[in-house]
């Protein structure tokens, strides 16, 4: 079966506010890349068809909002989870395999790529980085006049990105906390963050902008424009050529981030989509949307615009 067939070929799509210890030590030994969690802690139902599979896209499953997308090249199941607790799914039919409680104190915190740093968001405008095994607080980093939204690691763990309801992006010292620049460029809240996969490049998403900076120097390098609404999710191919958006105007976008120039527009999510991811090997897309189902996309047969 196609659809069978796509799928076993290590891809994985979970909702979640925060996995469990065990989990999130998997993660780090299985090298899976996630994009952290939104507000909402809906799970996913157990129904995996959930409406018509719209052009472009190869199938659509899930009922309730996706806040969580992981992408894993070891794992053949479906892993949905919420501040309750991690359940997972067999891919072939969704059929509940098991399911663990999370760990309290792991909630809220966003894990660092080589698993040795937890960062979290106490309060509207502080993140407090931690170290993951002793659970020793590190630093407390404090910059942002309005609320943290959004907190992202770069892939070597070096760097954290912060982006704010004060309309900026702060890059520290994922070690020291250090702060080593403030990006300023957005006209209204920073809703996204991405680094691409070598850590030279840093995406943030706004209102219906998407910027595309210089991690170490902080130099703006380019502006995506042509959302009609808040970008909530971004994401950059394994390759790091192709940037996916995902908006509050219900699509998703590719763009070709050397040529700076937008690709295809995939449409087919009756919401705003509030999470995008690749597979391992980019062929594949995942998009999630508060329609309450993920729509699985072949990057390769997309119409260009």
């Amino acid at each position: 079966m196609k659809t069978r067939a796509i799928l076993s070929f290590v891809f994985l799509a979970v909702i979640a506010i925060l996995v469990s210890s065990v989990v999130m030590r998997a993660m780090v030994d299985n090298q899976i890349s996630t994009i952290d969690d939104m507000q909402d802690d809906e799970p996913l139902s157990h129904n995996p068809f959930a409406g018509p599979v719209p052009d472009g896209a190869l199938m659509r499953f899930g009922k309730g909002e996706v806040s969580r997308i992981v992408i894993s090249p070891v794992e053949d199941a479906l892993i949905v989870s919420n501040s309750v607790g991690t359940y997972y799914y067999r891919l072939d039919d969704l059929s509940l395999i098991s399911a663990s409680v999370v760990d309290p104190w792991l909630r809220k915190k966003v894990i660092s790529p080589d698993g040795e740093i937890l960062a979290s968001r106490p309060s509207d405008t502080i993140v407090i980085l931690w170290d993951a095994r002793s659970r020793e607080q590190l630093a407390t980093l404090k910059g942002h006049t309005a609320k943290v939204f959004r907190v992202e690691f770069s892939p070597d763990s070096e760097i954290l990105a912060t982006g704010s309801w004060d309309d900026t992006v702060i890059l520290w010292d994922a070690r020291s906390g250090e702060r080593l620049a403030t990006l300023e460029g957005h006209k209204q809240f920073v809703m996204s963050l991405a680094f691409s996969p070598d850590g030279k490049t840093l995406a943030s998403g706004s209102d219906d902008t998407v910027i595309l900076w210089d991690a170490h120097s902080g130099e703006r390098l380019a502006t995506f424009e042509g959302h009609t609404d808040f970008v909530f999710s971004v994401a950059f191919s394994p390759d790091g050529k192709t940037l996916a958006t995902g908006s509050a105007d219900n699509t998703v976008k590719l763009w070709d981030v050397h040529k700076r120039k937008r690709l295809a527009t995939l449409k087919g999510h009756s919401s705003g989509v509030s999470r995008v991811a690749f597979s391992p090997d980019g062929k594949i897309l995942a998009s999630g949307s508060w329609d309450g189902t993920i729509l699985i996309w072949d990057v390769g047969a997309t119409i260009p615009d």
